[in-house]
């Protein structure tokens, strides 16, 4: 699984760097979705890892908010510098981050510095614009004349806001099989009626509103808590290694040739996930037998996190320069992310997941059982 959320990752930063790569951003959030209902099922379903809901939630959170702090506290001296040296940074929205807020409401910068300093509710800054000197709700942020999401510190957060709206309701939905399929129903509905009424195939709606997005990851914790018991029965368990293997080579084949599959982009979506569903439990013993995978996947939420203040940063010193290659951005970029990401993981992931072992009942602490007894569901 690890080696999945490493290309997932470095997917997004080449959509935004160097154009659409492997299976795109769109496809790689999403992704990203079913990866975490999977993993939230087994530590809720199968290791009943925390004593109570509080405890789950504080786990969660230590596991986002330390790094997006100090990146966007990164961000923030990016943006003051280029400021003091008489430099623009425009990458995302083509207006200056410090006049967004200068041009604002009140209401509207109280939004953000709270959403910024917290990292809640980013993912409803892409729903809301400055209209008439208030907050107001918006169908497309493309098209707003002061859409709020430029100013966020770390724009791609928004994904993470969507990630808590799922914790919040997970330890209430996934242990619980009617409420579980209701949830997953209803999320099925939502996003047919939003695409039957003519804006389910349009950003922001398409993979940024945590009402239908929440199928993505009901499938990954239906992958975990059906689809598991599914290979425990018709496969013999010594044999499953072999067959991880084999499922996680196909689907790098498939990721690395996604844009040269002559189809229709929904029919080549729609197999990909059908794929991933059925893999991630495979992908899941693999991860845990091989320590390298394990290692890769780590890095995968500091490369998602950092990479756009690495862009600021790779721009503004080419741009210094007066230096246009576009080869040599993609590289800085792709370098710089990566000793990013190793620094944040070595020095803030790697200490607060000694405090967030704490918080985990004891039987859970053990994160390295063996890969037989976490295919298992109970």
């Amino acid at each position: 699984m690890g080696v999945i959320r490493f290309l997932l990752a470095m997917t997004v930063v080449l959509g935004h760097c160097a154009g659409f790569y492997f299976v795109g951003g769109t496809n790689a959030v999403q992704i990203f979705y079913m990866i975490s209902g999977f993993l939230m099922s087994y530590i809720l379903v199968e290791q009943r890892a925390y004593k109570t809901v509080f405890d789950f939630y504080l786990s969660r959170y230590l596991r986002l908010y330390p790094i997006y702090i100090v990146v966007a506290a990164i961000t923030l001296g990016v943006f003051a510098l280029a400021s003091a040296t008489g430099q623009n940074i425009r990458y995302f929205s083509g207006i200056n981050f410090w006049d967004l807020y200068k041009n604002n409401t009140i209401s509207a910068n109280i939004y953000l510095v709270f959403s910024n300093l917290t990292l809640l509710f980013q993912d409803w800054v892409l729903f809301l614009e400055t209209c008439g000197g208030h907050l107001a709700f918006t169908p497309d942020f493309a098209k707003c004349t002061t859409p709020l999401w430029r100013g966020l510190l770390v724009p791609q957060a928004w994904s993470l806001g969507v990630e808590i709206s799922f914790y919040l309701v997970a330890p209430f939905v996934l242990p619980k099989k009617k409420i579980f399929f209701c949830f997953l129903v209803g999320a099925i509905l939502i996003r047919a009626f939003l695409i039957l009424i003519g804006i389910g195939l349009k950003d922001p709606w398409t993979y940024r509103f945590f009402p239908a997005e929440i199928l993505f990851f009901l499938l990954g914790s239906f992958s975990h808590q059906y689809v598991t018991l599914w290979y425990k029965k018709f496969f013999v368990l010594e044999k499953m290694p072999m067959i991880a293997k084999t499922c996680m080579g196909t689907v790098l084949v498939i990721s690395t040739l996604y844009p040269y599959i002559p189809a229709h982009e929904w029919v080549k979506s729609t197999f990909l996930f059908g794929v991933i569903f059925f893999v991630l439990p495979l992908a899941f013993l693999f991860s845990n037998r091989n320590t390298w995978d394990r290692r890769l996947g780590d890095l995968s939420y500091p490369i998602y996190i950092c990479f756009i203040v690495v862009i600021y940063v790779v721009d503004l010193l080419l741009g210094a320069f007066s230096i246009h290659w576009k080869t040599l951005r993609v590289v800085l970029v792709l370098g710089l992310t990566l000793y990013g990401s190793i620094l944040l993981h070595k020095y803030i992931i790697i200490p607060v997941d000694r405090w967030r072992a704490r918080i985990r009942v004891p039987a859970a602490r053990d994160d390295l059982r063996d890969s037989e007894e976490r295919l298992s569901v109970r």
